[in-house]
């Protein structure tokens, strides 16, 4: 069963791939994006973050919505910030993929397939692990270069 068709025309309005965010939205809102599939999150920055970095709720502000670079093996991915066109500081709201294909920055040689999780890079993901399985939301697309970076991946 698909979503209310409200979904969909919130997804032509507010498309996170083509249209800036209204003044309305607030750190923490979801839009389903019914030409996709995927579901994107409106967030602001609480840090740099480079583009097509993972990214997680910061756990320093109880507010929904902020968001910093995943920085260790085992944090909780909330996104990826590929819709926003660039790197973000702390201050900047913006949209990031919440669920569905995206690009993502990943260690160096992850073969297709493999499940991904936070690593100890910036922002970057790893082959799930034993320290890191807890937290997995993602797989990757497509094989990562021989020195990684930005790779076609799904997020659960």
């Amino acid at each position: 069963m698909g979503l209310p068709a409200i979904y969909g025309a919130l997804s032509d309005v507010w498309n996170a791939t083509t249209n800036p965010a209204p003044q309305s939205l607030v750190p923490g809102f979801k839009v389903y994006h019914d030409n996709s599939g995927r579901i994107f999150e409106f967030v602001q920055a609480n840090g740099s973050i480079n583009q097509y970095d993972a990214v997680k709720r910061d756990p320093s502000v109880t507010t929904a919505g902020y968001v910093i670079s995943t920085a260790a093996v085992g944090d909780a991915i909330e996104g990826t910030n590929d819709q926003s066109g660039g790197n973000r500081v702390s201050g900047d709201q913006f949209w990031i993929t919440f669920s569905g294909d995206c690009t993502i920055n990943l260690a160096a040689s992850i073969s297709a397939g493999k499940l991904l999780g936070a690593s100890a890079t910036g922002g970057t993901l790893q082959a799930a692990s034993a320290s890191n399985i807890d937290h997995i939301r993602s797989v990757a697309l497509a094989a990562s270069g021989g020195g990684g970076g930005a790779t076609a991946c799904r997020l659960y």
